[in-house]
């Protein structure tokens, strides 16, 4: 889910940008092959390099292992994906709102190196995922949508259309083997990742909160999508919705093969005030959702994502977390930025970026 800028009170001067599981696929963790090794090819943010060691900007204390800078220099970074091999991210000259707007989408090595722009001056929304051989997002803002794709391949060779003249414009995307899935504000659609028509899986949907915009994420049981108060599920082959987890405050879900995760934001969102900042999970075929981690009134979680055994994820001016997926103790990994754009795992590492330090790091599991 996106959480609109805003002027915080507690905390947060500015606002959290795009907050949607942008790394959400279903089996995505493998590694492609060739891709960023040499310069920018026309980025227009600069920076990266060789890795190097360094903690994140605005920490708390909070620990952890040793944490490795993959990039430097970027504009606005935002969202951030993963696939064992490589790191895409997003990057924004001018941000809009959550990071929206003409950018670049750029990608590194998992193990360090020069980031290298896929695809630059692109309509893009903050948000990003990925798979062995393409980066895939949602272009919000030309008036129309679009759903996009780029060879991780190649640097700068531009970017595919998969979608094009989306009404309700997309906002957050996430994937399986076959199809890529969006969510606007009413609708969640899909289409095939080697093109053809899209796919209208539910409409006539509120999806969208005062706050927050909607999330997406996929498994092969069901598409999964946020409201402000609830978690839907939609068959993948469309259907009638139906709420897996209601009484909540999503602010960004992941999924895996059996449940459904996210973060709580505190209060807000029209839904009862005994919601509290938490990271939440749920039966993928819906039941009682379940508290892994109650957090603390102040806090601000933001992104999320998941592997086989923990779930993670990220707080505004905290840290960055995980816990097991049964529950139990959560672990501080490394401190977070003021403003996160993003997390994302693959089977080594924990990534994320911070936004106004234009900043991409890992930090080993």
């Amino acid at each position: 889910m996106k959480l609109a800028w805003f002027a915080a009170a507690c905390c947060i001067p500015i606002a959290l940008t795009a907050a949607c599981s942008s790394s959400s696929t279903s089996g995505a963790s493998g590694g492609g092959d060739g891709g960023p090794s040499g310069g920018s090819s026309g980025a227009s943010s600069s920076g990266g390099g060789a890795a190097s060691s360094g903690g994140s900007s605005g920490g708390v204390g909070c620990g952890g292992g040793a944490v490795v800078t993959l990039a430097t220099g970027q504009a606005n970074v935002g969202g951030i994906a993963a696939n064992g091999t490589y790191v895409a991210f997003t990057t924004t000259d001018k941000p809009e709102s959550n990071l929206a707007g003409a950018g670049n989408i750029m990608a590194v090595p998992a193990a360090g190196g020069t980031p290298v722009a896929l695809a630059t001056n692109v309509d893009q929304g903050g948000l990003l995922t990925m798979d062995g051989t393409n980066v895939y997002w949602a272009g919000p803002d030309t008036g129309y949508g679009i759903i996009y794709k780029a060879p991780i391949t190649g640097g700068d060779g531009g970017a595919d259309s998969l979608v094009n003249n989306l009404v309700d414009l997309p906002i957050d995307v996430a994937l399986d083997s076959t199809n890529v899935y969006w969510v606007g504000d009413t609708t969640i659609q899909k289409a095939p990742i080697a093109g053809g028509a899209k796919t209208i899986l539910a409409k006539g949907q509120n999806l969208a909160g005062v706050l927050q915009q909607p999330c997406v994420a996929v498994n092969a049981s069901g598409v999964y999508a946020s409201t402000a108060k609830s978690i839907l599920s939609v068959p993948l082959a469309g259907g009638t919705p139906t709420t897996i987890a209601s009484n909540q405050n999503p602010n960004a879900i992941t999924a895996d093969a059996t449940n459904v995760y996210w973060t709580n934001l505190g209060q807000g969102g029209g839904v009862a005030t005994t919601v509290v900042p938490a990271v939440m999970k749920v039966a993928a075929t819906g039941g009682t959702p379940v508290t892994l981690v109650a957090l603390g009134a102040t806090a601000i979680p933001a992104f999320i994502a998941v592997d086989s055994t923990s779930v993670y994820w990220i707080e505004a001016e905290g840290c960055v977390r995980e816990v097991p997926i049964a529950g139990g103790s959560p672990v501080a990994l490394a401190d977070a930025p003021l403003l996160p754009g993003g997390i994302a795992v693959d089977a080594t590492s924990v990534y994320w970026t911070d936004t106004t330090g234009g900043k991409v790091y890992k930090t080993a599991k």
